[in-house]
């Protein structure tokens, strides 16, 4: 999105999710499909032989039966969400695993319809609580191996 919004040349991406969002439905779930069909090429590739008819877990959801790999969100996030530093934020709350939210973390973020690949910038404690600062990452799923094998 960050990219798309450069090159409209709008101040921020979440600017450029206002302005198009009323095409966005449609591409949320084409977009959904397109990860998990990533995550199922790299879990074959990985050695994970024939995964159809698994049930997979997205942020504590199950989700239909799908030829699909087994997936799991690490941290909720609304991908327009972004704070004054620019960055797409999240409370740490909202992790499956705190633990495994840690600054240079490379983590499955955003919602069972929309999960994206993200790194972890920074936490920041806050009166309302802990701030994780996320970076959204470029790029096929596949490429980020150690996030999807957890």
């Amino acid at each position: 999105m960050k990219v798309v919004s450069e090159r409209l040349g709008h101040a921020t991406p979440a600017f450029t999710m206002t302005a198009y969002q009323h095409v966005l439905p449609g591409m949320q779930a084409e977009a959904a499909n397109t990860f998990g069909e990533h995550l199922r090429r790299a879990q074959l590739r990985r050695g994970g032989g024939n995964v159809a008819g698994n049930t997979r877990t997205i942020g504590g959801h199950a989700a239909p039966d799908r030829d699909t790999a087994v997936t799991t969100i690490d941290i909720t996030a609304d991908m327009n969400d972004e704070d004054e530093t620019g960055l797409v934020w999240t409370f740490l709350d909202d992790a499956r695993e705190r633990s495994v939210i840690t600054p240079g973390a490379a983590v499955v973020v955003g919602t069972p319809v929309a999960p994206a690949m993200a790194e972890v910038v920074n936490l920041v404690d806050k009166p309302a609580g802990t701030v994780v600062h996320l970076r959204l990452l470029p790029g096929e799923a596949s490429n980020y191996v150690d996030a999807l094998d957890r």
